[in-house]
Formats: structure tokens, sequence, C-alpha cells
């Protein structure tokens, strides 16, 4: 049952980026504060994971990620889409391995869809359990 909603929600986040179809503005930037908190999580082998969270912004829900890693040893790196309202992130993760509480992420927005086409910035943020704050600056 989760995954026929999860279904419909990415189902739903394509139907929404063909219909608002709108492209970034030329040189203008932007900033998402966001909180994601894990839905899911499988190993897919003895190196890799998968992982499906919810993205809250200012509190409400705004949309999901996932999120496909490797983990080399001595650090993991992602590729990771954010299915927000109007279109989807695309980037990459690098997230260092540590036995702290609070770990340090920082990547990189490759790309996008729908309102976020051509998309270009970085993602930073801090995991600590199940939840992680995430700041996205793109253009």
């Amino acid at each position: 049952m989760k995954r026929i909603a999860l279904a419909g929600a990415v189902a739903a986040s394509v139907i929404a980026v063909v219909l608002a179809g709108t492209a970034l503005a030329a040189g203008s930037s932007h900033t998402l504060r966001l909180t994601t908190t894990r839905l899911q999580f499988v190993n897919t082998s003895s190196t890799t994971f998968v992982q499906a969270d919810t993205v809250d912004r200012k509190g409400k829900k705004a949309g999901y990620e996932t999120i496909t890693c490797d983990d080399s040893g001595h650090q993991i790196s992602c590729s990771m889409t954010l299915s927000l309202q109007g279109g989807v992130l695309y980037g990459h993760l690098a997230i260092p391995i540590t036995s702290e509480a609070t770990t340090k992420v920082s990547g990189a927005i490759t790309g996008g869809l729908g309102r976020y086409a051509g998309a270009k910035g970085t993602v930073k943020g801090s995991i600590t359990g199940k939840h992680s704050s995430l700041t996205v600056k793109y253009h």
C-alpha cells in the first residue's frame, strides 16, 4: 500500500511538472530551507542503499526526497531527487562517515524539471538520526 501511495505522489509530481512548464528566470537566485524525515531505508547490497523521506518547508509537507547511495568506506556518495510542488530538483550529496551524533552533508544541485528546469546550485545541511536539515541554493 505504501508503494502505491508513493507511486501516486511521484505521478502527481510529474503531472504538476508537466502542467507547470515554467523555467527559472535567468540569473535569479533562490534558497529553500528544508527538513526531511526518513520514511524507508533499504540496503540494496553490502555497499549501497536507497532511502525515501518526506520533505517539510516552514513546518508544512512540501514533497518527497529519494536518495540512492554508495558507501565507499570513507564517504557515502548519493544521487538525490527532491520532488516538490511544481517540479523536481536533482543533485548529488557527499556524506562523510563519522561517529558524531550530527553529520554534515554537502553537495550540488545538477538540474531539475518544471519550475526548477535548468537549476544549478548547492546543498548543505546536517543529519541527526532519521531527520535532516538542508539548505538548497539554486539559480
